[in-house]
């Protein structure tokens, strides 16, 4: 097929280990910084992997640094529609089927409890090299420093109670 001048090739179907590394980098590559699916990015890379998988037109480093603006250029230059349309209607929409599980799969899974625990014990290191720098900075005098202000400001009377003030 002949594109823009250019001869390229698009396969009609994509071999599955490679269709797993399409669907992966898709999702984790559309996640903004919090995690959360960014739909405008997603099917923005879902086109713009199509013509990164599905042929053999070669991109540089510098064009594949940037996907954005590879896509806008493919768009522009109509490379996008003429890949899509190359490709076998079965092919596309079992893929676009099995991206779409993929990420409904990652949707429960990012507002599931195991999600909530995963991401506490993935945090947790960080956290407790902020406890241990604490522990080890922490000065007694400072601490009783505190403690004697915090009595002198409740009249003299022991700050160290549970037990309401008695006028």
């Amino acid at each position: 097929m002949k594109i823009n001048d250019t001869e390229v090739t698009v396969k009609r179907y994509l071999p599955l280990a490679e269709k797993v590394d399409f669907s992966q980098m898709l999702v984790q590559q559309a996640k903004d910084q919090r995690g959360i699916l960014n739909e405008v990015a997603l099917n923005a890379l879902f086109q713009l992997y199509l013509v990164i998988y599905y042929t053999d037109y070669e991109f540089s480093d510098e064009e594949l640094a940037d996907h954005f603006a590879l896509y806008d250029k493919l768009y522009k230059d109509n490379v996008i529609a003429e890949v899509m349309n190359a490709i076998p209607n079965q092919e596309y929409e079992n893929l676009y089927r099995d991206i779409n599980r993929q990420i409904a799969r990652e949707e429960f899974f990012a507002n599931s409890l195991a999600f909530t625990f995963s991401d506490f014990l993935n945090k947790l290191p960080d956290q407790m090299e902020k406890v241990a720098e604490i522990v080890n900075n922490f000065d007694p005098e400072k601490y009783q420093n505190v403690i004697d202000f915090a009595t002198a400001a409740n009249g003299g009377r022991n700050i160290n109670t549970n037990q309401p003030v008695a006028e």
